[in-house]
């Protein structure tokens, strides 16, 4: 068919289009009647003049045009494009697509819809207009291309019209601007790409409209002459969105939002600003709301990465997960209404200014980082000039070349915090400079380190309330001059927590003043040196000073100028309290405020753990040098300022104990005043005064001297070590003695001490005589008794008399607690035993000669001190082990009796509680096969042999009684059998088996370890409707024991290993039924148990070993119960639960006991261990599973309950059937 024929239809259609349609027309291809086309084939340029048009392409549509655009549609209403054909449309000097809306058709909305799926190209790619009151939507599937201008050009031109709408989908490259779309309607301005999109400005959008302006970036995008992104929106909202590179040869995303909305930007990928800034926002209107930089990848620009301005009235967000970069690496500023807030997630750097800069007119401000923050000025400059808080928290380093490393300033605001993390490094000409002029508090927290390069480690000041400045462990603060320099002039307190390292390299370490009415608190576990002073604290406002220099701790000055102190005040009443080292320079370790006019009462306080280099200058006031902490310290007397200047503790006037254990030695004419605490020594006093503390004379025994009076008011305790040998600790005192109201305690020493022993514990050298007597005397031995006269010696001498504590008695009897003369006799150790084991340890005690060293051993205790001898002494665990053994052999009896019930259940669900089987030619997981119970006979199928086992696990705990005291039992174990039928009814077998358990008696600090080996044999049957069941067991055991004899001045361990025995016999009879299709069982059993022990002798120490000699304990039970099961299907499988409930009555010796001796003395003594429980319940619940006709397996949990006794014991069964 020729060219001209095949056209002749096409020709026909548009002759008849053209009479319908009036002047639309359309050139060959594209045909159609009005306003419907179909494009189809190859040809020139085409044009559609219709109101409403609607074109399709058919496929095989494709115009190539050299001067015409090469297809262009326009009219009124409606005009729609749309190809679905991969058409490529291509013009060389005009536009590949052009389409237009010109207006509304009459109620007809003008809009433009294209939607295109092949290439275009041309001078323009499309050029989409609409002046109608529609919307416009362009949904490029195919690649757009501007060889001379825009590749993408949308203009909604009516101020009344709808949305614009740009998706692509392919690349994007243009002369001039990649994507160019500017919307005047009231709704969304919206821009999708899902590949490149490159032009001289990559994506330019102007939403000039109502609505809100979005952008979202799939692809890269590329500004090879301008932005990357342009958006200005007057509208509302404005979002940019992009997961690709971006770059603009100015700017990489530049964003301008004139509207009453809110400005976001996220990107995904890379942004480059090659000659401006990397992303560059601004929130131009004072009403619009929040603005938000989000930046995920890495920010590069040759001014300002990340350039963010929020005029408006919401918050400022900059939130970086990646590196940002520029000559400002980040520069963000809320002049509105709103708060700013920075979170750096990645390095930050400033190349020639600040790595981050931020302020605020608004409200709160805050700065977070998490890795490296770098600036050529400042590494982080932050200023609020408005009503909130200033808050920096750091995670990375951070470093300022020719700035401070953080420089934060509130000027007009509230709070200012200032935090750094351990492990991190800030530092700058001034490593870190705070300024609160705010209102609030400032508060710096340092775990990292600070370092001022040319000045100060850290600068700070504070004209709002209080001031909080802490260094962590392990943190430190360096400054080129002064380490840490912080200036308070708010009315609230400035407090200083010092746990790191501070060190002024050309100044103080530590300079602080304050100038408000609250105190400086200074407490220090870390370390501060300086050049000049190592602290300086100076109050202008006349508060306290108060500095806590904790143990550990060093404040040193390395000065060498007579005005170097390791620590000076000024201003204000200093307490000075000193746990760990002062080191002096030139000037000495310690200066208070020595102005005449500034007589304040300052106090130096010294702890145990304190080391003071160098002198200490009181100031002019009534100065206090006191004693106080835990521990125990020593102090020479001889470096108390006597009026020397040379001495190291110049004028103080008041010298007091207050806490601690000190030691004093050397000589002082001045009045020392205990209030608290112990004072040792042999330190000479002009006078001693005691209003509540310990004076404990001598370094063990010795004396100590008091050229004045010595008073000892109420609530003192006067501390005297004496010994057997009548030697005792002394008081010399040349004046007056005053006693009312004290408490002599006497520390007698172990030895062999005489019925009688005087010790002269106060020398009285005045003539006056003894004011006033003791109030109480204590010992600290139960069985030694003081008495005291206050005229002994030359008349005014305090005599203590130490005698042996006896008591009325009308017999006789013999050893170290036998019968002294006069019709009394020795206080008996018994005296003090709480319990029965206590005493009969005590009565053996009692027993031992008078020069044995265990004897005196507990002869030189308190009251509680003997019953822990006692206790520790009594042997226990041998009695308790013993008991055990008797509560153990229930498992090895429950197995053999469990089987027992087996076999005699051979068909019936009862018999899956018992132990493992496995036998020739068992039918089921029951031996005795298909055998069933019918309520009157039992119908089974006998075998001749079984063999049987069980494993069991236990713990128990068995509580103490007022004599005994608890113990923890841990059991496991096995048991198995073999078994036969002898006749139709009766089955006999035999059993062996092995448990393992240790036994520990805490209290005693006793344990044992116990291996048993079981043999025995058993039988059961049918007796009528009645099954009897029985057996016996013999175990061997071997026992394992270990304990600490700890008593106050005793320890010894003593080990012993001996054998024992454990026999029973046990049956029961019992009823099997059924009901309702559940197996039931009532029974009821008697079972007798019997231990015999064997003989031993511990091992260890000397003095506390035991010998033991044959014991034994009978124990028998009875036991009352009912057991049920029931099989059930589970699928394909035999489930069988199954319990058992039973009441177990323990009689004869529920109480083990144990006959032992001392093996040094042999004197013997019996002692009993925690007691059996009498009567408990028992329960005994588990699951049995027919896994396969030959598999099975079952596990049971089996508990006893009583009182003080409670045991849990897992089981588990595995069955193995042998056809």
């Amino acid at each position: 068919m020729s060219k001209l024929s095949a056209r002749v239809p096409v020709l026909l259609s548009l002759l008849v289009a053209a009479v319908a349609g009036g002047s639309q027309h359309a050139y060959a291809d594209c045909t159609g009647t009005a306003p419907n086309f179909e494009c189809s084939g190859g040809s020139a340029e085409q044009a559609i003049d219709a109101d409403n048009a609607t074109v399709v392409t058919l496929p095989g549509f494709s115009v190539s045009a050299t001067d015409q655009s090469a297809l262009s549609i326009s009219g009124k209403g409606q005009i729609s494009y749309t190809d679905a054909n991969a058409s490529s449309l291509a013009s060389v000097l005009e536009t590949a697509l052009s389409a237009s809306s010109t207006g509304n058709d009459g109620s007809t909305p003008g809009g433009v819809d294209v939607s295109t799926d092949g290439m275009l190209s041309g001078a323009v790619g499309i050029d989409a207009t609409n002046y109608g009151t529609g919307s416009l939507s362009i949904d490029a599937l195919g690649a757009v291309e501007g060889t001379n201008g825009n590749a993408i050009t949308a203009l909604n031109r009516n101020a009344n019209g709808g949305g614009l709408s740009i998706v692509t989908t392919e690349t994007v490259v243009a002369k001039r601007t990649g994507i160019s779309a500017t919307n005047y309607g009231t709704g969304l301005l919206s821009i999708d790409t899902s590949a490149g999109v490159t032009g001289e400005t990559g994506i330019e959008a102007v939403n000039r409209g109502a609505g809100s302006l979005a952008v979202d970036a799939h692809g890269p995008v590329t500004g090879t002459l301008y932005n990357g992104i342009s958006a200005t929106n007057f509208g509302t909202d404005l979002s940019i969105t992009t997961e690709d590179a971006i770059s603009g040869a100015i700017t990489g995303i530049k964003a301008s939002n004139f509207g009453l909305g809110s400005t976001t930007i996220e990107t995904g990928g890379t942004v480059d600003g090659q000659s401006a800034h990397g992303i560059e926002a601004i929130n131009e209107n004072a009403n619009s709301d929040s603005l938000t930089v989000i930046a995920k990848g890495a920010v590069t620009a040759s001014q300002t990465g990340i350039s963010a301005t929020n005029h408006g009235k919401g918050l400022l967000t900059v939130q970086t997960m990646s590196s940002v970069s520029g000559e400002t690496g980040i520069d963000a500023a809320s002049e509105g209404a709103g708060s700013l807030s920075i979170d750096a997630g990645g390095t930050v750097t400033g190349t020639s200014s600040n790595g981050i800069a931020a302020k605020t007119y608004g409200t709160d401000l805050s700065v977070t980082t998490t890795d490296t923050v770098t600036g050529a000025r400042a590494g982080i400059a932050a200023t609020n000039y408005g009503t909130g808080t200033l808050t920096i928290d750091t995670q990375g380093d951070v470093s300022g070349t020719s700035g401070s490393g953080i420089q934060a300033s509130n000027t007009a605001g509230t709070d200012l915090s200032v935090l750094t993390a351990a492990g991190t490094t800030v530092s700058g000409q001034t490593g870190l400079s705070a300024d609160n002029g705010g209102s609030g508090t400032l508060n710096l927290d340092i775990a990292g380190n600070i370092e001022g390069t040319a000045a100060e480690g850290i600068s700070a000041m504070n004209s709002g309330t209080t001031s909080m400045i802490a260094t962590q462990t392990g943190s430190s603060v360096r400054g080129a001059t002064t380490g840490l320099r912080t200036v308070h002039e708010g009315a609230g307190a400035l407090t200083l927590d010092i746990a790191g390292a501070v060190e002024g390299l050309g100044g103080e370490g530590l300079y602080a003043t304050s100038s408000g009415s609250e105190a400086i608190t200074l407490n220090t576990t870390g370390n501060i040196s300086g050049t000049t002073d190592g602290v300086y604290l100076g109050h202008g406002g006349g508060g306290a000073i108060n500095v806590d220099i904790g143990s550990g701790s060093t404040v040193s000055s390395v000065g060498t100028n007579a005005d170097d102190f390791a620590i000076e005040t000024s201003g204000g009443r200093t307490n000075l309290v000193v746990s760990g080292t002062l080191s002096g320079g030139a000037g000495g370790a310690a200066k208070f405020d020595r102005s005449e006019t500034n007589a304040f009462n300052d106090r130096m306080e010294l702890h145990p753990t304190a080391a003071v280099t160098g002198k200490v200058l009181a100031g002019p006031g009534i100065d206090t040098l006191a004693f106080a902490g835990g521990g125990h310290g020593t102090f020479d007397l001889d470096d108390i300022d006597t009026g020397d200047r040379t001495k190291q503790f110049q004028e103080f006037e008041i010298y007091q104990i207050d806490s601690g254990t000190w030691s004093f030695d050397g000589t002082t004419p001045y009045t020392f005043t205990l209030n608290g605490g112990t004072l040792k020594g042999t330190g000479t006093f002009g006078e001693l005064i005691s209003n509540g503390g310990t004076i404990s004379l001598g370094n063990s025994i010795g004396s100590m001297t008091i050229n004045g009076d010595l008073t000892l008011r109420s609530g003192s305790v006067f501390e005297v070590e004496v010994n057997a040998d009548g030697r005792n600790d002394t008081a010399i005192v040349n004046g007056s003695v005053n006693l009312t109201g004290a408490t002599l305690r006497v520390l007698a020493q172990k030895g062999s001490y005489k019925t009688r022993t005087n010790y002269t514990i106060i020398e009285n050298d005045g003539s006056d005589a003894v004011n006033g007597k003791f109030a109480r005397l204590e010992t600290n031995y139960a069985f030694l008794t003081p008495s005291v006269v206050y005229d002994g010696g030359d008349g005014n001498d305090v005599v203590l008399t130490l005698l042996r504590t006896v008591v009325p008695t009308t017999g006789s009897g013999s050893g170290a607690g036998g019968s002294g003369t006069g019709g009394v006799s020795y206080l008996s150790f018994c005296s003090v035993a709480e319990t029965k084991n206590q005493c009969n340890v005590a009565e053996a005690l009692d027993a031992f000669p008078a020069d044995n060293a265990l004897f005196y051993s507990v002869l030189t205790q308190t009251e509680e001190g003997a019953r822990e001898a006692f206790n520790a002494l009594s042997g226990e665990i041998h009695a308790t082990v013993a008991g055990t053994l008797v509560d153990d052999s229930r498992y090895a009896r429950d197995a053999v009796m469990g089987r027992l019930m087996q076999a005699n259940h051979r068909g019936g669900a009862l018999g899956s509680s018992g132990p493992l089987v496995a036998s020739y030619g068992n039918q089921d997981m029951m031996l005795g096969g298909t055998g069933y119970y019918d309520g009157k006979t039992l119908v089974d199928q006998p075998q001749p042999l079984a063999f049987w086992t069980q494993g069991f696990g236990a713990w128990g705990d068995f509580g103490g009684n007022k004599n005994a005291a608890s113990a923890d039992r841990n059991l496991g174990g096995f048991i198995s059998g073999m078994d036969a039928n002898i006749d139709d009814t009766w089955r006999v077998g035999v059993a062996t088996g092995a448990s393992f358990s240790d036994v520990s008696v805490d209290q005693r600090y006793s344990t044992a370890n116990v291996q048993s080996y079981y043999l025995g044999g058993y039988a059961g049957g049918m007796a009528g409707d009645f099954a009897l069941r029985g057996g016996g067991l013999w175990a061997w055991s071997e026992v394992e024991t270990s304990r600490a004899v700890v008593f106050p001045g005793f320890y010894e361990r003593q080990n012993a290993s001996y054998d024992a025995d454990t026999g029973q016999l046990f049956g029961e009879v019992a009823y099997p039924t059924q009901m309702n299709g559940v197996d039931l069982e009532p029974f009821a059993g008697l079972a007798y148990v019997s231990v015999e022990s064997g003989g031993f002798t511990e091992k260890g120490g000397a003095e506390a070993s035991l010998h033991g000699t044959n014991f034994s304990q009978d124990v028998g039970y009875t036991t009352l119960g009912i057991r049920a099961a029931k099989t059930v299907m589970w699928g394909d499988m035999e489930v069988t639960p199954h319990t058992e409930v039973a009441w177990l009555h323990a009689f004869n010796d529920v109480t083990p006991g144990a006959s032992l001796a001392f093996a040094t003395t042999g004197t013997g003594f019996d002692v009993s261990g925690v007691p059996l429980a009498e009567n408990s319940a028992l329960l005994d619940a588990g699951l049995d599973f027919a896994i396969s006709d030959q598999l099975s397996a079952g596990v049971s949990y089996s508990g006893q309950y009583a009182d003080n006794v409670s045991d849990n014991a897992v089981k588990g069964r595995l069955t193995w059937l042998f056809n």
